[in-house]
C-alpha cells in the first residue's frame, strides 16, 4: 500500500505539474498541481530522509527521554502528506471561480491585467492622455483596441 501511495504521489505531484500544465483541456489544467507542489514534495522527501537519519543515529532521544520521532516516522510521513493535500486543496480553492463575486455574467474571461494609480487625479489624467489625439499614443491605443476582443473594465478603490 505504501508503494502505491508513493507512486501516486510521485505522478500527481512531481510528474503531472510538468507534463499536464499546458494541456488543451481546461479541466485538466485546473486539477493539475502547480510546480510549487513538486518543490513541496521534494522538501517532504528531504524531511523524511532527515527523520530516518536522526532515528537511525539514535538521536530520537532527548536527555534520555524518547522524543516524538521514536517509532513515529510513519506518522510523521502521514502528517506531511496531510499538509501536502491541504496545500493542494487550498490551491484548488484559489483557482475555482466565485460565481457570487463574479458579477460580469456576459463574459468568461481567463486573462486580465491590473493597472494601479496613486490617486484619482492620476487615473483621470491617464485616461485623458490615452483618449487624446497626441501621437504616438493615439496610434498605439487604436492598434491595441484592434487586437482586443470583448473587453471588460472594472474599477475599484482599495479602502
Amino acid at each position: 500500500m505504501k508503494s502505491v501511495a508513493t507512486a501516486t504521489l510521485v505522478f500527481v505531484f512531481l510528474v503531472a505539474p510538468f507534463l499536464l500544465n499546458r494541456s488543451r483541456f481546461r479541466l485538466i489544467r485546473l486539477f493539475t498541481p502547480s510546480r510549487w507542489a513538486a518543490a513541496t514534495v521534494l522538501l517532504i522527501a528531504v524531511l523524511s530522509r532527515m527523520a530516518h537519519m536522526l532515528d537511525g543515529a539514535g538521536l530520537a532521544h532527548i536527555n534520555g527521554v524518547p522524543g516524538n520521532l521514536q517509532h513515529n516516522i510513519s506518522e510523521f510521513r502521514e502528517l506531511k502528506m496531510h499538509y501536502l493535500f491541504l496545500i493542494y486543496l487550498a490551491e484548488l480553492d484559489r483557482r475555482l471561480r466565485r460565481p457570487v463575486m463574479d458579477t460580469d455574467r456576459e463574459r468568461d474571461h481567463e486573462y486580465f491585467f491590473v493597472m494601479t494609480f496613486r490617486d484619482r487625479t492620476q487615473c483621470h489624467r491617464s485616461v485623458e492622455h490615452v483618449y487624446g489625439s497626441e501621437e504616438p499614443v493615439a496610434t498605439v491605443h487604436r492598434a491595441v483596441w484592434q487586437k482586443v476582443s470583448d473587453p471588460a473594465f472594472i474599477c475599484w478603490e482599495d479602502i
